[in-house]
């Protein structure tokens, strides 16, 4: 931890505190009235994919156009979603993430 020195030093008036805060209402005020998730997810079949109630026969194919296989049903209460944010959202959160 932090000895006395640091202490007169001022470590106090640092250590584990925000030096820059920003919000996202500065980049895009209108951020809370759009969707945050993306909107072309399956939400019922994510939820059946979670709860184990599909089989392989009911999983649509993967993303992939050129895909020969469905995709292997995903083990109950464990589920991988990719592009789950929307893309204005994506680019919101990076630009935070780059103030």
């Amino acid at each position: 931890l932090f000895s006395q020195q640091d202490y007169a030093t001022g470590i106090g008036n640092i250590y584990n505190k925000a030096l820059y805060m920003t919000s996202a209402d500065e980049l895009d005020s209108g951020w809370k009235t759009t969707g945050l998730l993306h909107n072309a997810l399956d939400w019922d079949g994510i939820q059946k994919d979670w709860f184990g109630e599909r089989d392989a026969k009911q999983i649509e194919f993967a993303t992939d156009a050129n895909a020969k296989e469905p995709a292997t049903p995903s083990i109950p209460g464990v589920l991988i979603i990719d592009d789950i944010l929307s893309p204005k959202t994506l680019s919101l959160l990076r630009q935070l993430l780059l103030r």
